[in-house]
């Protein structure tokens, strides 16, 4: 959920999904790596990348299993996409953050 958009406003569940993210990122050493069957760019210029915790853990997945985001596909699909879209199906399942707040 976006928080900055000049068009639509903060979106539901975007304050928590930043807190979010900034919780698992802060004072973190990241590793990034990007997917070679897929665009590195979003129709944004934003980077698109898995991002690896310290734990080994990818912040993309944590975040789409807690209901954080959505599993969106820019162009072409990519390596993970099928482990990321089962992610965001179980956190709807479960009603996880945005699946259970917003309606």
């Amino acid at each position: 959920p976006e928080t900055v958009d000049p068009r639509r406003g903060k979106g539901c569940f975007g304050e928590e999904a930043s807190n979010r993210t900034k919780d698992l990122l802060k004072e973190k050493l990241v590793r990034i790596e990007f997917d070679p069957k897929a665009d590195t760019l979003d129709d944004h210029g934003r980077l698109i990348a898995y991002v690896y915790l310290p734990d080994g853990r990818i912040l993309n997945k944590v975040l789409l299993e807690g209901g954080y985001g959505k599993e969106y596909t820019y162009g072409r699909a990519y390596t993970r996409q099928q482990e990321f879209r089962n992610a965001e199906a179980n956190a709807k399942k479960q009603k996880n953050g945005m699946w259970g707040a917003c309606r």
